[in-house]
């Protein structure tokens, strides 16, 4: 098998006394092949092929290519779906799809690819693709979408495929059924539509974030009473280098009846307040909003070293559960209160800016002064006080910039109060 550009390995092909095609003879018959043979690592990267010199389609192919970079957007979820059901299957499973492939010369040819497991076989261990062009139909430009995608349909794996924008482009049957819709019903609908409004920020911000970057993103999140209330954990991968063939793909698992697993994804175990996760997720997301209002109040709950030093850890820990159920008392409903770790909570405000901060940032501060007595298992009453300070998004601020400002201005209240 061609390894690249280079030669073939020394007696691949060494076996002409019995008929078979001489090493010599090889290079010179590669344009005239039908077929073009590819090996995938587990990432979809080419590790080896055998085909004519420039492939069926006129690209040079070489190690490390992602052939997905040239497949049609529309049949990029036939695709992507049959590889990833490819690898979770055992050495030795073969399967084919028919999708269409970029020409060199511009043109959109069909093809036929036959996907075969081979992982850990000797002199092989990748997934191997055969791809085959089919000829041209006569008054056929197009192929039937739902004929072809009725493979993957009825696959078990509840799979979207988002286009512009998160708009759903494809949704498999065990999607729609998943969501207590029809798969027509969830097609060019936004992704964040699905999920409740509390969480359409960090669906957002996932989908966003893999624009612009490789790898995945996993959020949990409670879909919409329209679509069953369900709360689901939802895997984004994206595929593809090339952005105008680039896709965000969604795999959907159910967890509602797995509350505990929710909880630790995104709420913080000790005051039950949303965790770092879920704060810096939301406002990733309402900073994608075009000309966002935001505001985050930082707030800190002062000496909790020598709370702990005095009376113990539980004591710390009685003091800060405290401050977490006054500021859930105190905040707007739209608001999110998080803990971001140790003694700091964020609290995020859509909608609020100037002169309305500034006194939200003075309520907090003073009416925590004094929350519920907090007694220490010592016996000791605490006296517990928190310091607060906020800021508003400004253009081109990111979740890491807004955050510090907050927490600037909550060092500044501290020091004026010292």
């Amino acid at each position: 098998m061609d390894h690249g550009a280079g030669g073939v390995r020394g007696g691949a092909f060494h076996a002409a006394e019995t008929g078979l095609v001489g090493a010599e003879h090889l290079h010179a018959m590669l344009p005239f092949l039908s077929e073009a043979v590819y090996v995938f690592d587990r990432d979809g990267d080419l590790k080896a092929r055998l085909s004519p010199p420039m492939g069926l389609l006129g690209h040079a192919t070489g190690l490390g290519t992602n052939v997905f970079a040239h497949l049609h957007p529309d049949d990029l979820p036939r695709g992507f779906q049959i590889g990833d059901t490819a690898k979770g299957t055992r050495p030795g499973w073969s399967g084919e799809v028919r999708v269409r492939f970029l020409h060199a010369d511009g043109t959109w040819r069909r093809c036929l690819v036959r996907m075969h497991n081979r992982f850990g076989e000797p002199g092989i261990d990748g997934m191997v693709a055969v791809i085959r062009e089919l000829p041209a139909e006569p008054g056929r430009s197009e192929p039937a979408g739902d004929a072809e995608l009725s493979a993957i349909a009825e696959l078990p794996t509840a799979y979207l495929a988002l286009g512009r924008h998160g708009r759903i482009r494809f949704a498999s049957e065990a999607a729609a059924e998943l969501l207590g819709t029809t798969r027509e019903d969830l097609t060019g609908l936004p992704v964040s539509e699905l999920v409740v409004h509390g969480d359409q920020p960090v669906v957002q911000a996932a989908y966003a974030t893999l624009l612009h970057t490789t790898g995945a993103r996993t959020v949990v999140a409670t879909t919409r009473r329209r679509f069953g209330g369900r709360v689901v954990e939802a895997e984004f991968h994206t595929r593809g280098t090339d952005a105008d063939h680039k896709v965000v793909t969604v795999v959907l698992v159910d967890h509602t009846e797995e509350p505990e697993l929710v909880r630790l994804a995104t709420r913080d175990p000790l005051t039950g307040l949303a965790n770092r996760t879920k704060v810096l997720g939301t406002i990733n997301g309402l900073l994608l909003e075009a000309d966002p209002v935001l505001s985050v109040i930082y707030v800190d709950l002062d000496d909790l070293k020598g709370i702990n030093d005095a009376h113990g850890h539980e004591a710390g820990d009685q003091a800060l559960i405290a401050v977490a159920d006054h500021l859930v008392r105190l905040v707007r409903p739209r608001d999110l209160v998080g803990r971001m770790s140790g003694d700091e909570f964020v609290i995020v405000c859509p909608g609020l800016t100037g002169p309305a901060l500034r006194s939200y940032v003075q309520q907090i501060g003073e009416a925590t002064l004094s929350p519920a007595p907090v007694h220490a298992p010592d016996g000791a009453c605490l006296a517990i006080t928190v310091s607060a300070g906020g800021a508003t998004a400004a253009p081109g601020d990111t979740a890491a910039s807004l955050l510090r400002a907050a927490d600037e201005a909550m060092f500044a209240a501290k020091h004026r109060r010292c």
